[in-house]
């Protein structure tokens, strides 16, 4: 979860959280020592967080507000709802974009209209910012998604990214990006 303020960022009208609380159970949130696929301790299910008020529950990002890309980004349909998906959409650096999925988003994730989203979602940030989109399952490996071949590669956290300034990236390894992002490929 970045800590920057996200309250800048406009939500789409209509787009609410009522019912959804999948942003207080997926992601790692350091500000509050909540680990990844666990729920926060301040969390109502399907209510919201009992840290705000009750007429407008908002969701956590400790340091600051924090809205999942379904109500950010228009481009995101209806069917990215996170109550609807399983999944949470999420940017938590300029160049990392992630999708959590619980267990419903860990079978849809693949199917369509998903996998076509997910790919214009990875070749949108790879062309815009050199970026990578990073599938998080539960117990699985994490998975980011090939721009170019329309397949994913396993990768995991290492413990000491290199600065970006060290950066080595070849025109044909495009997972190589993301060793400064704190990932590697496996295998």
């Amino acid at each position: 979860m970045s800590t920057d303020d996200l309250s800048a960022i406009p939500t789409i009208p209509g787009r609410t959280c009522k019912g959804c609380t999948l942003c207080c159970s997926l992601p790692m949130i350091p500000e509050l020592n909540k680990p990844l696929y666990q729920h926060c301790r301040y969390v109502a299910v399907g209510k919201g967080c009992t840290a705000y008020s009750v007429t407008e529950p908002l969701p956590c990002g400790a340091a600051g507000r924090f809205n999942c890309k379904w109500r950010t980004d228009q481009s995101l349909g209806r069917h990215w709802r996170p109550k609807i998906c399983g999944m949470v959409v999420s940017h938590p650096r300029f160049q990392e974009m992630q999708i959590l999925c619980n267990s419903k988003g860990a079978r849809l994730w693949r199917s369509e209209p998903y996998w076509s989203d997910i790919l214009s979602m990875a070749k949108n940030a790879h062309h815009h910012a050199k970026g990578y989109l990073l599938i998080i399952r539960k117990d699985e490996a994490l998975l980011a998604v090939n721009p170019f071949t329309s397949k994913t590669a396993a990768v995991r956290p290492v413990q000491q990214p290199l600065p970006p300034n060290a950066q080595h990236q070849s025109g044909g390894d495009w997972l190589s990006g993301l060793i400064p992002l704190g990932y590697e490929p496996i295998g």
